[in-house]
């Protein structure tokens, strides 16, 4: 069948230029092109192309996953890290004053540096209670000062061995995480999507 341009300029909408009536099968003479019984339909075949489309994207955002994952505790484990760094120069301060103080009170309590105090003080009737009182106070500050250069000391060395720790722990970390990227990039340009 022939359709002219005055058919086309006068056809109705909404109705088809060709309706199935007007176009005559033609059986193919070739027997191999005539689709097989037992040959996939098209529709199986776009079903197939989308299972393995869908496995290789949800393979690669698993994979992209556990990646973010794996650099966020990797973030974590380097704050820590600062922060026990940080702990152990703050901590490393406390006990260089504490020590600066020790140094301090030793001098105080030289015999001659207890007698200038009481010598400074005036005039008591009893100058050997003044000096008893000044060394025994001296002693009670050195003390205490003592006490806490020793918890200084052992806070020190907990967080020091902690920091060690977390430090292996990130390098254990970073080498995991740069295996798992020269994975991810080998199948990336093995396997192209």
């Amino acid at each position: 069948m022939q359709i002219t341009g005055e058919q086309i300029i006068g056809q109705e909408p909404g109705r088809p230029l060709v309706s199935p009536e007007d176009v005559e099968q033609i059986p193919s003479a070739d027997p191999s092109s005539q689709p097989r019984a037992d040959a996939p339909t098209t529709e199986d075949l776009l079903a197939r192309i989308k299972a393995l489309e869908s496995s290789r994207s949800d393979k690669y955002d698993e994979q992209q996953k556990h990646l973010l994952m794996n650099l966020d505790i990797l973030t974590r484990a380097e704050q820590r890290t600062e922060n026990l760094r940080k702990q152990a120069f703050e901590l490393m301060e406390k006990e260089a004053a504490v020590q600066s103080k020790l140094d301090q009170l030793a001098y105080q309590s030289r015999p001659e540096m207890i007698d200038r105090v009481t010598v400074q003080m005036g005039g008591s009737m009893h100058p050997e209670e003044v000096r008893e009182a000044k060394a025994r106070s001296l002693a009670a500050e050195t003390a205490t000062q003592q006490k806490l250069l020793a918890e200084i000391q052992a806070a020190k060395t907990r967080v020091e061995e902690a920091l060690e720790r977390s430090e292996t722990l990130v390098d254990k970390l970073r080498i995991k995480i740069e295996r798992d990227i020269d994975k991810a990039l080998e199948s990336a340009s093995q396997d192209p999507q």
